[in-house]
């Protein structure tokens, strides 16, 4: 999974570099290196979370335990019904 997402970081390093000689103005130019020196300096890491799934049953849970009022605020018409099952 690391090789596939260091493999396209390194092409969008390599596009962005390519583009740079192109840029239509100044501030083209300040923002594409500014990207540029972003990209090279950040590192990419892939993290694997045992909670993936847990998350969204957490939050639904937690969506059907909420008071009706907090619904109707975010949701006008809804009432005490829960969207997510």
């Amino acid at each position: 999974m690391h090789g596939l997402i260091a493999k396209d970081w390194q092409e969008r390093t390599s596009e962005l570099a390519a583009r740079l000689p192109h840029v239509a103005n100044a501030w083209e130019e300040i923002d594409r290196r500014r990207q540029l020196n972003w990209m090279l300096k950040t590192r990419t890491a892939v993290i694997v979370s045992e909670e993936q799934g847990e998350t969204l049953l957490k939050f639904a849970q937690a969506a059907r335990t909420a008071p009706p009022a907090r619904f109707e605020r975010a949701t006008p018409g809804l009432g005490n019904r829960c969207s997510i099952h």
